[in-house]
């Protein structure tokens, strides 16, 4: 799978959309792939979605293996990372301070 560039707009507009209302469904009502970016992919679209906490002192290595890992443990996600029909991917991060911890929105989105 390689990195689509096309679709990062998809990832950062879905980002910020899960951090007011953590859904599939947009805050307008409709599904996720009619946010803006997803019209330059495929036509097989997919979304992995995630709100996680860590240190805040994690190393970015660290996130990055939590948040793979967290998709890895659900069937769902994981099996939207393994379709061998996606060809693209983009990934975003949102994160916001909770005390010691950082709050981490992720969106993963797939096209073919």
């Amino acid at each position: 799978m390689n990195y689509g560039n096309h679709l990062q707009n998809a990832a950062v507009s879905r980002t910020a959309e899960i951090t007011e209302h953590f859904s599939h469904t947009r805050p307008n009502g409709l599904s996720f792939y009619t946010a803006p970016g997803f019209d330059q992919g495929g036509t097989i679209v997919g979304e992995n979605l995630q709100q996680t906490y860590i240190s805040r002192n994690a190393a970015p290595e660290e996130i990055a293996q939590k948040l793979f890992d967290n998709w890895k443990k659900s069937p769902g996600h994981y099996e939207n990372m393994m379709d061998g029909s996606y060809l693209d991917h983009a990934i975003q991060l949102d994160t916001y301070e909770n005390g010691d911890n950082i709050i981490i929105y992720s969106t993963q989105v797939f096209s073919n």
